[in-house]
């Protein structure tokens, strides 16, 4: 019988706090938004904002994502703290053909 996996350092999880708060921080920058303007947004007092993107608690990334202006940017800012082997590309497809009446 396997031995189920060891939770994670003390050490580790602050790390990983750290990391994606760093991410949170990066979405909102990404969005063009201020903490302030974010915490509107949100719905949210700047000063749980402030505490996500510092990494004392962690963020309902629910409620960020339920907000249409930061899906893409939090999407990309969690793509750029994974790093190495992820790439991020911005394809644009038009499907069909254009018909200019002239």
């Amino acid at each position: 019988m396997t031995q189920p996996s060891s939770p994670m350092s003390i050490a580790s999880e602050n790390r990983l706090r750290l990391e994606v708060a760093k991410a949170i921080q990066r979405t909102f920058s990404l969005a063009g938004l201020t903490q302030k303007e974010s915490a509107a947004l949100l719905c949210l007092d700047q000063g749980q904002v402030s505490r996500w993107t510092s990494g004392v608690e962690r963020p309902h990334f629910d409620a960020i994502f339920v907000v249409e202006v930061l899906r893409r940017p939090m999407l990309v800012a969690l793509a750029e703290m994974i790093g190495e082997g992820v790439q991020i590309e911005t394809v644009v497809r038009i499907l069909g053909s254009l018909s200019h009446d002239r």
